[in-house]
């Protein structure tokens, strides 16, 4: 309580980045950040400061002073008091810069230890369809229509060759 009010600015450019924010994610993310901001935003003044971080931090039974130098590096990520619409902006920032094709690439190599290239296809549904973002069966099967070549006589999904795809619009030349 003995925190100081508003924590002032906030309002220069908001516009501009719920623009860019809107095109970043979709409803159902905003509100998945909405509720991150909420947990984070101990005192409810809508700002996240250090002293909200502090609180977090002691709200899951950890020393706040033991994440100091965190603490200072996430506030010190914003260039201005840290709102809803800023928090958005920041990991719209960081998320710009990953690549969709490679974190899938990665993570579905997690699923073929071996390195193979293929998987069951079965395998390969349960990921797209019951992990992360989800597919519905019809965004499955119309993926699976738009590269028929993706799965082998033997059932076997070219998740290699389907990224390469999906990445530079190329077909692989051989299925195995």
């Amino acid at each position: 309580m003995g925190r100081k009010g508003r924590k002032g600015g906030g309002g220069g450019g908001g516009g501009k980045r719920a623009t860019t924010t809107a095109t970043t994610f979709d409803s159902s993310q905003v509100q998945e950040f909405k509720e991150a901001f909420g947990v984070l935003d101990q005192n409810r003044d809508g700002f996240v400061d250090k002293e909200d971080l502090k609180d977090t931090y002691a709200s899951f039974g950890k020393n706040p002073d033991d994440f100091r130098e965190q603490i200072d590096k996430m506030i010190g990520e914003a260039s201005e008091p840290i709102s809803f619409q800023v928090f958005l902006s920041l990991f719209g920032n960081k998320m710009k810069d990953t690549n969709p094709v490679e974190q899938l690439l990665n993570g579905m190599k997690q699923f073929d230890p071996k390195g193979k290239g293929f998987l069951p296809k079965l395998k390969v549904k349960e990921i797209f369809c019951e992990r992360g973002d989800r597919f519905s069966e019809d965004e499955w099967n119309k993926m699976l229509a738009g590269a028929p070549w993706a799965v082998n006589k033997k059932g076997q999904f070219n998740w290699v060759g389907f990224l390469t795809y999906v990445r530079t619009g190329a077909e692989p030349e051989d299925d195995e």
